[in-house]
């Protein structure tokens, strides 16, 4: 039993290989770890993703806007040579949030000090359930049970703030790098095409298809986001479903104790006496 709960004490952080394009390099930890989460922009970038709510909600991924675009590519001079418009997004493009870079990078090292100390409790407290396993010592094992559960919750919590906020952060930076790709298409596809240089149509393409690359990038978030809702749900339900389990073991032993038993067989004898 104490081998299947290891798993719950190292679970993995949701990662998707659709995220990898979201952001700019990171750079390394400044503490000398390893965990990427760690590093996260390089440079302050202008705020607009909502905060996390007290009660670790997720409200960073919106419900979609059927239909909506950012911006609509309309030529009135001229036709333009690549006749397509702004790239469906779900994402709203409210900018009314803040959270600094600089705040993140923060509580990111904060939430790494605190995961290194829970493994180390982990570690600990595996060792004390390994030993009243082999001792029979069902009374402790038990009570230790519950202090290991709640750590893995508390690990859970953790995980998921951290994650979070690299999402925040790459959802922040891709916003700050939308409004200047719009608005050079947009200078570029309001110009005649008989007086576009083969440069300048070059040009044009590349940045649809950048503003087309930010935009999937931003709806990969949201769709990543709605996928860890679902998981953690099920993680969350898993571990209430083992703390019941606990405790109706915890019920059934109380009913079979031996000093039960014992004091029954005595009533028993005692009363055969009288």
């Amino acid at each position: 039993m104490v081998i299947l709960l290891l798993f719950y004490l190292n679970l993995p952080k949701p990662e998707s290989s659709e995220m990898e394009e979201a952001g700019p390099p990171l750079k390394p930890p400044q503490n000398g770890t390893t965990r990427s989460s760690l590093s996260i922009l390089t440079a302050d970038v202008p705020c607009s993703s909502p905060p996390i709510s007290p009660n670790n909600e997720r409200i960073l991924s919106p419900k979609p806007h059927n239909g909506s675009r950012s911006l609509d590519f309309t030529n009135e001079t001229g036709p333009s040579s690549t006749n397509a418009s702004m790239p469906e997004s779900n994402i709203p493009t409210g900018r009314s949030f803040c959270i600094p870079v600089k705040d993140i990078q923060l509580e990111l090292q904060e939430i790494e000090e605190h995961l290194s100390d829970l493994e180390k409790q982990g570690v600990e407290m595996e060792k004390e359930l390994r030993q009243c396993e082999a001792e029979g010592a069902e009374d402790i094992f038990d009570t230790l049970m519950v202090e290991w559960f709640n750590l893995i919750q508390t690990k859970q919590v953790y995980i998921r703030r951290e994650s979070e906020l690299v999402y925040i952060a790459k959802t922040q930076y891709l916003e700050e790098q939308q409004p200047g790709v719009e608005g050079e298409l947009r200078r570029l596809m309001d110009k005649p095409e008989h007086l576009k240089t083969a440069a300048e149509q070059q040009q044009e393409q590349e940045l649809m298809e950048k503003l087309m690359e930010i935009v999937n990038d931003r709806n990969a978030i949201v769709v990543v986001l709605d996928e860890d809702r679902l998981r953690e749900e099920e993680e969350d339900q898993q571990l209430h479903q083992m703390l019941e389990n606990l405790g109706k073991k915890k019920e059934k032993s109380k009913k079979k104790s031996p000093m039960k038993k014992l004091f029954r067989r005595i009533s028993k004898k005692d009363h055969v006496k009288n």
